[in-house]
């Protein structure tokens, strides 16, 4: 597909955090908060600070196996498990939960965004050589969040199973929800493909994180992406230390704590942990492991002392799940990883664990922000031209850029500034003349002045709302160009599902993502796709 595109500094869309701006550009008080600032250069320098043994990256390629055992590799990525043998091989990681049907558009855009990324530091870093990997946070038991997919109406996968959204397996609730899945599909140029593809992947019976494993596979399989998933005992065995010390001094809060305090003088934080940052996890039960008076609990079924919790991590280790603050150490105990690829909330709460990364011995990686990506087709284009809107006006309100408009249109019979300075400088010879008799007066005629011009400031938006009127049809185009590409004022990857674009475009969506994802350049990316009049 030939593409047209514009770039906008993330700064200028006002949908990004303080935090992570200041991550970004290196500014204010961030710099204590990290290791590395998210650059290539910073990726070559973790890659010679990397210590994972050899004994790790055997233990790593037999799970990727067994993992891939039912699946039709591509050789691109059958060719990564020999790769990741080698000391000099290392591994670029982004992370999410196994929603259906990959849930939200930026979960693709995190995959490319690693794909990039990967593929640029293999040009530019002679001597080693880097995998992107798609880490499955399988765990998850948010069935609210991962349950769901938008296609312009919100589906929802309503099933009574419980615990961790990724040992779920694919029911008659399922089936039905992809039957309405793909009824609204297969009017569209690829959709009875790309509804064979989620058939082949979403099988009955099957759990969720195989069929996501396959549905993901398929998608970037041909650009040697590998998928992890860190439900494993082997893999599991790798972070009992960590667990164990969690249990035993329950040090990462403590730690946490001490960051959060610091970090709230210059910014909002993103997560404050729990006392004990676990989780128990059998087949449909995943609850918090919590501290009681006669040791350890997990809801209300599973009690402990402190030498049975730790003897159950030495003999089941997969019966343990990290939360939100463990899990980043987790992922890089068991991987070789040079650098992170998250989205905004992910990296404000990656940027509070530094110094838990530090107490427990585990490297802390470089942290990128993912692309972002608004499309637009071109009957936005034509709108856009219309209203004489530039892509950095797209992130202004509705209203805002209705009455750009009706001011650019009415010209200059809706201002009143000339009527206000006028009166300005009228009450600043008032004020002279007050002063030669009493000075005291001085103040009182600021006030008059103040409040003439208030209410001249009020005339004026009077004036532009009686205007705005007259352009009723001009309000609907505006207002319905934001509801499609802002849906919920929200931005359009954190919405809609990428099945409505591949349905219309084929794997040259997926294409065209890879190829306009940046490694390093974080900007965000306003692409025109063709089509659409």
């Amino acid at each position: 597909m030939k593409i047209n595109f514009t770039d906008i500094p993330y700064a200028d869309t006002g949908y990004f955090s303080h935090l992570v701006l200041d991550h970004l550009s290196g500014s204010g008080n961030v710099g204590r908060l990290r290791s590395f600032q998210p650059d290539m250069h910073s990726i070559k320098l973790a890659s010679q600070s990397v210590a994972f043994s050899t004994g790790k990256r055997r233990l790593l390629v037999d799970v990727l196996k067994e993992q891939y055992a039912d699946l039709s590799l591509h050789e691109a990525v059958h060719s990564r498990f020999d790769l990741l043998l080698n000391e000099n091989c290392f591994t670029i990681t982004t992370a999410h939960q196994p929603n259906i049907f990959t849930g939200p558009l930026y979960v693709i855009y995190k995959i490319a965004h690693v794909i990039k990324l990967a593929e640029t530091a293999n040009k530019e870093n002679t001597g080693c050589h880097f995998i992107p990997v798609f880490y499955m946070g399988s765990e998850d038991a948010d069935l609210e969040e991962i349950g769901t997919v938008n296609i312009g109406k919100t589906l929802h996968w309503k099933t009574d199973q419980t615990g961790a959204v990724g040992r779920m397996k694919i029911d008659a609730a399922f089936m039905n929800l992809m039957d309405e899945l793909s009824a609204s599909l297969t009017s569209l140029p690829y959709g009875a493909d790309l509804s064979a593809m989620f058939r082949n992947a979403y099988r009955p019976g099957r759990s969720v994180a195989s069929a996501t494993r396959e549905l993901i596979n398929g998608l970037f399989g041909r650009f040697g992406l590998l998928i992890i998933d860190p439900d494993h005992p082997k893999l599991k065995r790798l972070f009992n230390d960590v667990v164990t010390r969690e249990i035993d001094e329950q040090f990462s809060h403590k730690i946490l704590s001490e960051t959060i305090r610091t970090m709230a003088e210059n910014y909002n934080v993103q997560t404050e942990g729990r006392e004990i940052n676990l989780f128990y996890l059998r087949n449909d039960f995943r609850e918090r492991i919590v501290r009681t008076n006669d040791g350890f609990a997990s809801g209300t079924i599973y009690q402990w002392t402190k030498p049975e919790l730790l003897f159950e991590v030495e003999t089941c280790p997969e019966r343990f799940s990290t939360n939100v603050v463990l899990r980043p150490l987790f992922q890089q105990t068991i991987l070789p990883d040079v650098a992170f690829v998250g989205g905004g909330g992910e990296l404000a709460y990656w940027l509070e664990l530094q110094d838990v990364f530090r107490a427990a011995d585990v490297f802390y990686p470089p942290l990128i922000l993912r692309n972002s990506f608004l499309l637009l087709n071109e009957s936005d284009r034509k709108v856009m031209e219309d209203f004489s809107m530039q892509e950095m006006d797209l992130f202004l309100s509705s209203g805002t850029l209705l009455n750009n408009w009706v001011l650019r249109t009415a010209g200059t019979k809706l201002s009143l500034s000339t009527e206000i300075a006028a009166v300005e400088e009228l009450y600043n010879k008032v004020a002279e003349k007050a002063s030669t008799v009493d000075p005291t007066l001085v103040p009182h005629t600021s006030a008059l002045s103040h409040l003439a011009v208030k209410k001249l400031h009020a005339l004026e938006k009077k004036l532009l709302k009686a205007e705005k009127k007259k352009f009723k049809v001009e309000e609907e185009r505006i207002n319905a160009l934001k509801t499609q590409r802002f849906p919920h004022n929200n931005l359009q990857e954190r919405v809609e599902n990428f099945s409505i674009y591949y349905a219309e475009y084929g794997s040259s969506f997926i294409d065209m993502i890879v190829e306009h994802s940046q490694s390093t350049e974080q900007q965000f990316r306003v692409i025109y796709l063709p089509g659409g009049n």
